[in-house]
């Protein structure tokens, strides 16, 4: 969010300075695709390694076989439900523009890219989502929609909850079973 929050501030007091803001904006457009490129590399890098973590430990003899199936994993994730997603983050928080969407997407991927490695487990999401309010908070408290916030963190609490509970069923269920 830190980073976000310092790149954006920068970037847009830099850009009021610049008398040839196409020759930015095109600079701005190959920065953010870029940057989401970074984003896409460092959030599979940690990503596939927290789903095969586990796995991996019981079977370190099938490591690529591992990697693949959680590479097709999340790419089954991103085509069923990445445009929601990537629409609530990027829409529905805050508004991005090319600044915006560059500081966000860097910030998060330079972020998860250094704890990854030091093979930390980081949540991307939580990192996608402190870099869009980073920005957002750029422009005051009022220009990050609170509502959007709160059910994005009531989620954060609701899933690894309703995931424990559903795990410890499950466990009972199969132990009782055989």
């Amino acid at each position: 969010m830190f980073l976000a929050f310092c790149l954006y501030a920068g970037i847009t007091q830099a850009l009021k300075d610049i008398k040839t803001i196409y020759i930015w904006n095109r600079l701005l457009v190959f920065l953010a695709i870029g940057s989401g490129c970074y984003v896409a590399y460092s959030l599979g890098a940690n990503d596939v390694g927290n789903a095969i973590g586990p796995l991996l430990n019981k079977y370190p003899d099938k490591g690529i076989y591992l990697a693949l199936l959680g590479g097709v994993a999340m790419g089954t994730g991103i085509l069923t439900f990445g445009r929601r997603v990537t629409n609530t983050v990027g829409k529905s928080i805050t508004p991005l523009d090319l600044p915006g969407a560059f500081s966000a997407q860097f910030a998060a991927a330079f972020g998860v890219h250094v704890f990854s490695m030091f093979g930390i487990p980081v949540s991307t999401s939580q990192a996608i989502v402190g870099a869009v309010i980073g920005v957002g908070l750029t422009k005051g408290v009022r220009a990050v929609s609170q509502k959007k916030v709160t059910t994005i963190m009531v989620g954060w609490i609701l899933a690894p909850t309703c995931a424990a509970v559903f795990a410890g069923v499950l466990y009972r269920v199969l132990r009782w079973l055989f």
